[in-house]
């Protein structure tokens, strides 16, 4: 797809880390993905729970590892991380320990009411309205214990309304307009300068899928 120039944004481009916007202006990152090893803290005390990925092979936790049925992009980001080679390892011997599951919804509802232990895909920001409940869920911290990826903002060659989009994503990458999509979304943005409940939890917590 033709992609029409970002380089009439605002300077608060400049701010951004440069994983987050294409040198040459076309993209700019608009949230960011991250997938977590997800457990309920009450059926897996936490010096219990995955210290390395190799542990979710363990046959102790067959029937009581759910993952997405729809999957893709999960094991996309995996494949990234790890090449082909070990992924389809990985995921061979996992399917003898997981169960499908619904949404996303879903599966943290279950996952919060104990009907499952573990989740192997959680995006990490659906987490906090349940950590601000006191439900017993939390990501293992296993190296590395956050699977990104980022969903770039593009302004398509001969959009109807180009002019009225710059105006939009010129007010979306400022550090207001990042605010306001997270505070509205929890969706981690790429704005360094964003306040995100997120931050302290992913101190020192070891990414796969950054540059």
């Amino acid at each position: 797809m033709a992609m029409r120039s970002l380089s009439t944004l605002r300077r608060e481009l400049v701010k951004l880390p440069s994983r987050d916007k294409d040198p040459e202006g076309y993209w700019v990152t608009r949230l960011r993905s991250l997938k977590v090893i997800t457990y309920n803290t009450q059926l897996v005390p936490p010096n219990q729970a995955p210290k390395r990925w190799e542990d979710v092979l363990d046959p102790k936790w067959k029937g009581k590892i759910q993952i997405d049925k729809d999957s893709a992009d999960w094991v996309l980001m995996l494949w990234s991380a790890w090449g082909k080679e070990k992924t389809i390892n990985f995921l061979k011997q996992l399917s003898r320990n997981t169960v499908l599951g619904g949404s996303q919804s879903q599966r943290i509802e279950l996952l919060a009411a104990g009907a499952m232990s573990m989740d192997m895909a959680i995006s990490m920001h659906k987490l906090v309205p349940y950590w601000d409940k006191g439900a017993p869920v939390d990501f293992a911290r296993t190296d590395p214990a956050v699977l990104e990826k980022s969903t770039p903002m593009f302004i398509a060659q001969h959009a109807p309304h180009p002019n009225a989009a710059i105006l939009f994503a010129d007010w979306l990458t400022s550090l207001e307009g990042q605010q306001t999509y997270y505070d509205a979304t929890l969706s981690p943005v790429a704005d360094p300068r964003v306040k995100m409940r997120l931050t302290e939890a992913l101190i020192g917590v070891r990414h796969a899928g950054r540059e």
